[in-house]
């Protein structure tokens, strides 16, 4: 369970943080001294005099006594990106949503006190349709910070991106009767709308929201993740941090490959993808023709907090 404080706790004693809900891995404080009055909880690194702290599942932020309560935080709260569909809605779908965004730079925490880091995260629909997970942050300033999933998509229009945008997935391409090839539309992401499918290509899943308080090239090292979701990670957040885009549109009777939104999100049609982990990336919409499991979840969803002492 995750690290809590109690009446003995000591920032100068505390060496690592563990949190079992990371598969038992040892989450280091890479870079910090413990002189200073950070904070303890999830991922802890120091760049540039920025203090990280990374959540990959739900814990806690603990701030000892001697935090300065007037310390102004940076927050960044992505929920997880939505899936491509249930089985049961047929052979193709649209685009997955981009999980909801929130991001922010004057939240506040008061010392001697612990606050809660929630998320659950996206899973393949199975029978049933089911959205992208939550992932909320409780602040002393502003209540608790929530960000909600990217909506799964149906069977032509892309998923909605999840709250606090909620910007909508793209249309089918219009048709009638049997046709030959059916595209279906892109899933919408937290910085826009999903496009529509054309006449012989599904749809653009919608942008990622930008974020530059939460650049790639500077968090990916301390994911505590293998080289290639690493890697991944900071191709898709890129330097100007975008999160949430939405899954590229399905695709049927043709191989076309419609691209997913930039911040995770999942090609659709042929080159099928899930969402990219800890973006909140939608999941790219079905193609009949690629190999099972032809359902993706969407990326999991991430938390960070960023401030300096």
């Amino acid at each position: 369970m995750p690290f809590k404080k109690d009446t003995g706790f000591s920032l100068n004693k505390l060496a690592k943080v563990y949190n079992t809900a990371d598969l038992g891995s040892s989450i280091g404080r890479q870079g910090v001294s413990d002189t200073k009055a950070a904070a303890e909880g999830g991922i802890l690194f120091v760049d540039g005099g920025n203090y990280y702290h990374i959540f990959k599942t739900s814990g806690t932020l603990v701030f000892p006594e001697a935090w300065d309560d007037t310390t102004e935080c940076h927050y960044l709260v992505v929920g997880g990106g939505g899936p491509n569909g249930p089985t049961s809605i047929g052979d193709m779908t649209g685009g997955g949503g981009g999980g909801g965004v929130s991001v922010g730079s004057n939240a506040r925490f008061f010392s001697n006190n612990t606050y809660a880091v929630d998320m659950t995260h996206p899973a393949v629909s199975g029978s049933n349709a089911q959205n992208g997970g939550t992932s909320s942050l409780a602040t002393a300033s502003d209540g608790t910070i929530t960000s909600t999933g990217g909506e799964w998509a149906p069977r032509s229009t892309g998923g909605a991106s999840g709250s606090p945008q909620s910007n909508a997935g793209g249309a089918a391409y219009p048709y009638t009767g049997s046709p030959s090839a059916i595209t279906n539309g892109g899933g919408g992401g937290a910085g826009g709308t999903g496009t529509d499918g054309g006449a012989s290509s599904g749809g653009d899943g919608g942008p990622g929201l930008a974020c530059p308080e939460f650049p790639g090239p500077v968090i990916a090292p301390h994911l505590d993740e293998p080289v290639s979701v690493r890697s991944a990670w900071e191709t898709a957040v890129g330097p100007t941090g975008l999160f949430g885009g939405g899954g590229g549109g399905g695709t049927f009777g043709n191989s076309h490959v419609a691209p997913g939104g930039p911040g995770g999100g999942g090609n659709g049609g042929s080159g099928m993808e899930a969402g990219v982990d800890y973006t909140g990336g939608g999941a790219g919409g079905h193609y009949p023709s690629t190999t099972a499991p032809d359902q993706r979840a969407g990326g999991k969803g991430i938390v960070i907090l960023k401030y300096s002492l």
